[in-house]
């Protein structure tokens, strides 16, 4: 198995700030990106970034690229008689393409020492401007370099952990220390990628996100690791997970009618406590006009207010109106429409939340002196040829009502069409030859 960092992303967001040298170069060696610390160095010895191969650019090493290999070494003698030294590695693409992966750092010969310590390795010198969790450990799994952030979470000193297993070291807050699959990467002599999930010591999930690798420190076999702590990241996705069930469940079974539309007032979303309002199904109701069901904006008032409204120039719009059940039960209606805007302050949908009040009316059907003045005026009306909006302005309600109205008074009297409505009405009596006209 061939060690990847995790992703392209992580790498530049570790490397960004370092004083060493990182860069990534494509499968030709092309320069693809480098931190601030590279670009400055490649600005102040004049080398080119755009074209050839980054590393042939920068002189000889003495080592050859191999993809088969989890890390590599590698040194770089400068023109000034300077060494650039440290590692490459894979990293990859979200799309799949697998990048090459530098850390350097320049030294001096005279500086470095013919038999470094494990703790003064090149790894080691790599990883200490980083901000993230890296450890050496020798063959019987002591530890003999951990990374300052390492020291900073524990709270221990570099003396209190080099030469000691985990075991040994009095300290819970970073489990990944263990290294559960230390044993085997060095049995194996490949790296592995991990995500490990545990229990932190007050309870609360904790997560770490790395790689393994075996390294090669002074012809000994040892094993080192670079993770981070994404606890925080994942607590904090499982308490949005949990805020997300308990809106909607509020928005599901409230029983305030909630609808959601877009800036044209077509329903996206309803709640059950509208559904049953109009005697719908939530599905039958996403995708129709929330106008034409709830008469919004009848008057000229309230058509500038909404006008007004669904261009973001108000937050909120208010109105308190009179409407029709399907079944013909009148209700009073307190609607409250909201703009939704999105991150930028932009609006991108409405939220409505309708209050209705429900007026009892008799319920014996088919008995003239039982039945609703308005009904039988509208009616007189239909059968005296009106149109809907013409029997709105002599009823002095909504076309929306009135449609709504003879909708209903089709179902209550069989009817499927205007002329079989009118005929019903005059079989059951609600209309007689000398009715009279609104």
């Amino acid at each position: 198995m061939t060690l990847f960092i995790r992703s392209e992303a992580e790498f530049k967001l570790s490397a960004q700030q370092s004083t060493q040298l990182a860069f990534l170069a494509d499968t030709q060696g092309r320069f693809a990106w480098g931190n601030r610390t590279m670009l400055t160095y490649l600005d102040s010895r004049g080398t080119s970034s755009s074209s050839g191969s980054l590393l042939d650019e920068l002189g000889p090493r003495t080592v050859q690229r191999s993809p088969e290999l989890a890390s590599q070494r590698i040194s770089l003698p400068t023109p000034d008689g300077e060494e650039l030294s440290g590692y490459l590695f894979p990293v990859r693409r979200r799309t799949g393409a697998v990048l090459t992966g530098g850390i350097l750092e320049e030294t001096s010969h005279g500086e470095q020492s013919p038999t470094p310590a494990p703790a003064d390795s090149c790894f080691a010198q790599c990883l200490m401007a980083l901000p993230i969790y890296a450890y050496i450990k020798d063959a019987e799994l002591r530890f003999t370099w951990v990374s300052p952030a390492v020291l900073r979470e524990t709270g221990l000193t570099l003396e209190q952990v080099v030469g000691r297993t985990y075991a040994e070291i009095d300290t819970t807050a970073l489990p990944e220390l263990d290294g559960q699959y230390d044993a085997q990467v060095l049995a194996e002599q490949q790296g592995r990628a991990f995500d490990r999930f545990f229990l932190r010591e007050d309870g609360s999930p904790g997560r770490c996100v790395g790689y393994q690798f075996p390294v090669h420190e002074s012809d000994k076999k040892a094993v080192g690791a670079v993770f981070i702590d994404k606890s925080e990241e994942t607590r904090t996705r499982g308490l949005l997970a949990e805020r997300d069930a308990f809106w909607s469940a509020i928005f599901d079974h409230s029983p305030t009618a909630h609808v959601i539309t877009d800036l044209n007032l077509v329903i996206t979303d309803t709640n059950g406590a509208f559904a049953d309002l109009l005697a719908a199904s939530r599905s039958s109701l996403r995708g129709r006009n929330l106008a034409e069901i709830v008469p919004l904006a009848e008057t000229e008032q309230e058509r500038v207010r909404m006008s007004e409204f669904l261009k973001g120039r108000r937050s909120q719009y208010r109105l308190d109106k009179g409407m029709a059940r399907p079944d013909g039960a009148p209700v009073t209606i307190s609607a409250l429409l909201t703009m939704v805007r999105g991150a930028k302050g932009t609006p991108c949908a409405v939220l409505v939340m309708i209050n209705a009040k429900q007026c009892k009316v008799p319920a014996p059907r088919h008995k003239p002196s039982l039945w609703e003045q308005s009904d039988l005026k509208l009616l007189t009306a239909v059968a005296s040829g009106a149109s809907d909006s013409q029997a709105a302005r002599l009823l002095q309600m909504g076309e929306s009502t009135v449609r709504l109205r003879l909708t209903s008074l089709r179902r209550r009297l069989g009817a499927t069409n205007r002329a079989h409505l009118v005929a019903r009405a005059y079989e059951k009596g609600l209309l007689t030859p000398d009715s009279q006209h609104c």
